[in-house]
């Protein structure tokens, strides 16, 4: 016979204790409040220096991409202005 140490509704508390207190975490981080200044829009590189022959906006995200004919001799990053 095992002895069960807590009740299934004290567990269920706990649980949702925790989850009310990662969402008050992070809620903050979601909203763009006052000051908030994005880093990235999107749609274009603008703000950001970087090799265009290497980085391109698609999709909505930022894409590195190195081909046969563009091979690296070096890494250059993106670097957000």
């Amino acid at each position: 016979m095992f002895l069960q140490t807590t009740r299934p509704a004290t567990h269920a508390r706990r649980m949702l204790r925790t989850v009310l207190l990662l969402a008050l975490t992070f809620l903050p981080c979601a909203s763009a409040g006052e000051g908030f200044v994005p880093l990235f829009d999107g749609k274009t590189p603008d703000g950001w220096d970087g090799d265009p022959v290497y980085r391109s906006v698609k999709d909505g995200a930022v894409v590195g991409e190195v081909t046969p004919e563009t091979l690296l001799e070096r890494n250059p990053f993106l670097i957000g202005r």
